[in-house]
């Protein structure tokens, strides 16, 4: 029997396995392993990074600024990211109607004095930009304290799976302070039941992490077990 997950998973893209119904999915909370931990006891003095100690725990500030470049993906894209990190439990993206700079072109220099007053401790800011069918997205994060550029990466992905570039960005972000893998850039594989109360039918679907490109992969008439 084929594997529906191998034949819909593009290259790159990571499956968290088959999960119970679709609200499960979303409201699964974060574990962060004992590695997470000591990393978190070790935070010195003017180190960008999360001190995860229960007693000490704090979500990070972070601004998403909207990202420059192609109209429209720029804004989505940032939305995706912060959308993400906020759900993690790790970061407090920061309201953007209190952000002193509403767009960074991607090769200058944020006003980190600026930043630091309204409270934020990471800024991120990027760009996105067409290359033939493929969509590609440049970011850089910065410590705002030191007004360091603390990560730069680039990812491109098909046209079609813009949404991907988010996802991308958060892994590298969400990375890059804890010292865990992102869980962004997956799907699931998860059992639903559409229908009345009483005539409900199994059917295997897929989406991904955040709930967005559902696709069902069974018609309900067959048989599954969970």
């Amino acid at each position: 029997m084929l594997n529906p997950l191998r034949l819909l998973r593009p290259p790159g893209f990571r499956s968290l396995g088959i999960v119970s119904g679709l609200f499960a999915c979303l409201t699964m909370p974060l574990v962060i392993s004992a590695g997470a931990f000591a990393q978190g006891a070790g935070c010195n003095e003017g180190t960008l990074c999360i001190d995860i100690n229960p007693r000490n725990f704090k979500p990070m500030p972070i601004a998403i600024v909207e990202f420059v470049g192609e109209a429209g993906e720029g804004a989505q894209v940032a939305g995706i990211i912060t959308n993400n990190l906020k759900r993690s439990g790790v970061f407090e993206p920061l309201d953007r109607a209190r952000f002193p700079e509403q767009k960074i072109a991607f090769d200058a220099t944020p006003n980190f004095a600026a930043w630091q007053s309204i409270g934020a401790q990471a800024l991120l800011n990027g760009r996105v930009v067409r290359e033939g069918g493929r969509l590609a997205v440049e970011n850089r994060l910065w410590e705002v304290s030191t007004g360091k550029a603390i990560l730069g990466q680039r990812h491109g992905v098909d046209a079609a799976a813009w949404r991907r570039l988010g996802h991308l960005a958060s892994d590298a972000v969400f990375e890059r302070i804890t010292g865990e893998t992102g869980f962004f850039d997956t799907r699931i594989v998860f059992v639903d039941e559409p229908g009345p109360k009483d005539k409900r039918r199994k059917r295997l679907a897929i989406m991904d992490q955040d709930g967005a490109n559902f696709l069902a992969l069974s018609s309900g008439e067959e048989l599954l077990v969970t």
